[in-house]
């Protein structure tokens, strides 16, 4: 008698179709569960991401707030460059690259680093200005009034980006990252170049050592003056230094008008005539009362003569330099002029006119006004 080839009890039917079914299964689950692995894992990574930039976005603020809180506490660090007489003027905050940032101590005898951070895996862009300052004891910082300097941290595969912004007054807040608008590209048309409007800038003496009185005969330096004597003091000539801070000029800007104005504190009729320069140098550093602190400075080319100068006979009446916008734009046209530096102007001469100092009237201290393209 012919064996079956089947097992008994089994029609052959039944078991193929058992043993198809259960493969066709097996491999629908394999594709679901790659399927929900890898939607999972995705899902992950970019969580991850996006956590690694708002970590760091967490680690910036606080960074920024340790500034802030030791320019708010004029906390001097224990460094030559910011021992006495060396004066705090702040704290920089500065990108360095595109990953990297640090605070430092700004001192009359040089910056003095705090922290440097390296980021991993994340990008920083430079606000402006670059850097930022946080003045000393409530000053504010050397953003432009009303505007804010915003720092985006940006994930370097997927682009991810969150945003902090600084005020003018120091506040730190989170921003919303500007997403550009597409611009249609115009018809090219035959149409003269628009030239730009001038813009204007004002800055005051700010600090009791922002302007400062240098007798001659000794080169003794006095920073708390209740006026600043153009040119002669009693019996005793000295040299008057004014220092204007966060001049928000572009490096290379066109400068075409410029006048400080001074406010009368005594009125004075003798024969005066004065000269101005500017300190050559990128970023002035306040007065200090060390021996010669103003004589010892270099002074620019370029010099401005404001000679036989009126009688001033009003007390608080205003009065305004000639243009001195070519010892300005010496400066300015330094390589490494920036931005919200600070700017020295000197005064030497003959005679006496008696203006108001930063220890006699803050609010009518020395002003600059500049008017540059």
């Amino acid at each position: 008698m012919k064996k079956s080839r089947f097992k008994r009890g089994y029609p052959p039917t039944t078991n193929i179709l058992v043993v198809g079914y259960t493969l066709v299964e097996i491999l629908v689950v394999m594709t679901i569960i790659g399927v929900v692995f890898g939607v999972g894992f995705a899902s992950f990574r970019g969580f991850a991401r996006r956590q690694a930039v708002a970590s760091s976005v967490r680690a910036l603020k606080a960074d920024l707030r340790l500034a802030q809180a030791q320019a708010l506490a004029g906390k001097k660090p224990d460094h030559p460059n910011c021992n006495s007489p060396n004066l705090l003027d702040g704290y920089n905050f500065e990108i360095i690259s595109n990953d990297e940032y640090r605070i430092d101590a700004r001192c009359s005898g040089g910056n003095v680093e705090v922290k440097e951070v390296q980021l991993v895996s994340v990008s920083i862009s430079a606000p402006t200005p670059n850097p930022i300052l946080f003045k000393v004891l409530g000053q504010g910082t050397n953003i432009a009034a009303g505007t804010q300097a915003q720092i985006v941290l940006s994930e370097d595969q997927t682009g991810f980006s969150l945003a902090v912004a600084v005020s003018s007054s120091g506040e730190i807040i989170d921003a919303p990252v500007a997403t550009p608008t597409p611009i249609p590209t115009p018809t090219p048309i035959n149409t003269p170049t628009p030239t730009p409007g001038p813009s204007t800038i004002e800055v005051r003496v700010a600090s009791s050592s922002d302007d400062a009185e240098e007798r001659l005969s000794n080169g003794s330096v006095n920073l708390t003056s209740s006026d600043l004597e153009l040119i002669r003091d009693g019996s005793n000539d000295q040299e008057v230094g004014m220092r204007f801070r966060n001049v928000t000029i572009p490096q290379g800007a066109t400068i075409t008008n410029v006048y400080i104005e001074f406010e009368t504190d005594e009125t004075r009729s003798e024969a005066t005539s004065v000269t101005f320069y500017a300190q050559d140098i990128d970023d002035a550093p306040t007065f200090s009362s060390s021996t010669n602190n103003i004589t010892s400075r270099t002074k620019t080319t370029a010099s401005v003569a404001w000679n036989n100068i009126p009688a001033w006979n009003t007390v608080s009446e205003k009065h305004q330099t000639p243009n001195l916008s070519s010892i300005v734009q010496e400066v300015i046209d330094r390589p490494g002029w920036s931005s919200g530096n600070d700017l020295v102007v000197i005064v030497t001469g003959s005679g006496r006119r008696t203006a108001e100092s930063y220890n006699g009237e803050s609010a009518n201290a020395p002003l600059l006004h500049v008017e540059f393209q």
